[in-house]
Order: structure tokens, then C-alpha cells, then sequence
């Protein structure tokens, strides 16, 4: 006689996720012979897949949260701005909700790959997966949200009188540096936080001093001149002006702006990378 009993839904996702990343790690014996990520693209969608699922568990609205959280928030800044501090700028509802979006993209995955190589540590001490896919994981799966909210987007922007343009087809130039970018910064603090557990307590306050520091309820022309130029210290502020040239403005991206883009992407990238092998033999000892 088999008696069974019920180990609850956080053990249930726990097996799942075991007997996910170990059966994709046994049938990829050629993946394990390298450290490159495209190896591993197949086991990041799965591992994607089963973070949305997790999510949005018991949720009646489930996925459309994506897309209302940009809303609501786009909702209250722009009551906030337009009527109370009475920011003069045209289709504003609109123009914050570009700039929200975009931050929302860098905010959540770094939220949420902080932690996304210490949550799995059981994982990396049962099977052979480099902890690097994680924070890929978290950026990845932030990205469909991304991607959902953009409709809303469409809608909003049409209804508000903005002109699209052809060139917010051109969104991949922007937005595959900028992902390189957060993956870079997701791998770093993730790293960090297995050593510093601090590094995930003081992350949400840093993010919101520079949610405020970077032009995302205000243009950047707004500021006098020598506060611009401290702007462009910040390394959001060519993202979300190029993000915003395309989605709301309608023109083309800038080379300047550009160019500073593939330079942030390519630092943050190298920073993560490097950080990450010098503490990845370490990981086993402090996970």
C-alpha cells in the first residue's frame, strides 16, 4: 500500500524545478564543456517559462498584471505632475508612460536578479549549471512584460494625439544593448549579494534615488544647462532618451546617443563578467 502526502505547492515548484534543470543538463552533455550562454539558450527559455508560471500563480488577472502595473503607475505620476506640479508637456500620459516602461525593464530585473543566484543556490549545488544563466533568467523574464506592456503603449499613444512613426520599429537597435547592459548589472549585483548580503537591502533605495535623478517624469531640456550635464553622468539617461526618441518623439536614434549605449552596454557586460569569475569558485562556500 502507497500512502502519499502533500509536500505543499513551494515543494511541488521545488521538484519541478529540480527535475527541469537536472534532465536538460544530462541531455546537453556538449553544453557542459562550455561557459557560453548561447549554450545554454534552451534550459533559459524553460527556466523563463517556469518564473512566469511561479509568478503569476493564483492570480486572477495573471499576465495582464504586466501590463497594468506601467499603467497604474503612468496614471498617478501624471496626476501628480501634470495637474499638481503642472508640468507643461504635451501627450504627458504618454510620454511618462515611455519613460516607465523603459525603467521598469532595468528596475524589475535587477530586483529581481539580485537574488537570482543566491534563490537558486539549491539548484547549483545538485546540478552543473552555471550560475551566470540566472541573472539572464530575470532579465529575460522581465522582458516578456516588457513586451506585453507595449500594446497599452501603442493604444495610449494613439489615443493621446502622439505621432507614431516607422521608427519604433527600430526598438531592437535600442533595446538588445540595453538588455546587454542590465544583464551586465544583474550579473554584478547578483555576484555581490552571494558575498554581501547587504547588496540587496541597499539596492531598492539606490534604484529609487535614481529613478528621480534620471529624465524619466521630466525631458531632459527641462533642466538648466549645467544640470544637464551632470544628467548625462547617469548612465540611465542615454537609454531612456533614445528609448524615448523612437517610442514617443518618433525620430531616429542619435549616433551620439548610440555610440554611448554600446559604450555603457560593453562596460557593464565586462564589469559583470569579470566580478563573476573572480567569485564564482567562492559561490559553494557562501550559497
Amino acid at each position: 500500500m502507497h500512502t502519499r502526502t502533500n509536500a505543499g505547492p513551494k515543494a511541488t515548484v521545488a521538484r519541478k524545478t529540480l527535475w527541469l534543470v537536472s534532465g536538460a543538463a544530462m541531455n546537453s552533455g556538449r553544453m557542459l564543456e562550455t561557459r557560453s550562454l548561447a549554450k545554454w539558450k534552451d534550459l533559459v527559455i524553460l527556466l523563463v517559462q517556469r518564473d512566469l508560471r511561479v509568478r503569476y500563480r493564483g492570480s486572477f488577472l495573471g499576465y495582464v498584471w504586466s501590463m497594468m502595473n506601467p499603467l497604474l503607475y503612468m496614471a498617478i505620476l501624471s496626476f501628480v505632475f501634470s495637474h499638481l506640479m503642472r508640468v507643461k508637456i504635451e501627450n504627458y500620459a504618454a510620454f511618462i508612460l515611455s519613460g516607465t516602461l523603459t525603467w521598469n525593464l532595468f528596475h524589475q530585473s535587477l530586483m529581481i536578479g539580485v537574488n537570482s543566484i543566491l534563490g537558486n543556490g539549491a539548484l547549483l549545488r545538485k546540478v552543473q549549471v552555471p550560475a551566470a544563466l540566472f541573472p539572464a533568467v530575470s532579465v529575460c523574464s522581465v522582458l516578456v512584460n516588457f513586451v506585453l506592456a507595449l500594446g497599452p503603449y501603442v493604444l495610449i499613444a494613439l489615443a493621446t494625439g502622439v505621432q507614431l512613426t516607422p521608427w519604433i520599429l527600430a526598438l531592437p537597435l535600442v533595446i538588445v544593448p540595453y538588455l546587454i547592459f542590465i544583464y551586465g548589472l544583474a550579473l554584478f549585483v547578483g555576484t555581490m549579494n552571494i558575498s554581501f548580503r547587504d547588496v540587496g537591502h541597499t539596492l531598492e533605495p539606490l534604484l529609487t534615488m535614481l529613478f528621480y535623478a534620471s529624465p524619466i517624469v521630466y525631458p531632459v531640456e527641462m533642466l538648466p544647462e549645467s544640470y544637464r550635464k551632470l544628467l548625462w553622468l547617469n548612465p540611465m539617461t542615454p537609454f531612456l532618451t533614445e528609448m524615448r526618441s523612437l517610442l514617443f518623439y518618433g525620430r531616429a536614434p542619435s549616433a551620439q546617443g548610440m555610440t554611448l549605449i554600446f559604450a555603457l552596454a560593453f562596460a557593464a557586460f565586462v564589469l559583470g563578467v569579470l566580478v563573476y569569475r573572480k567569485n564564482r569558485d567562492g559561490f559553494v562556500y557562501n550559497l
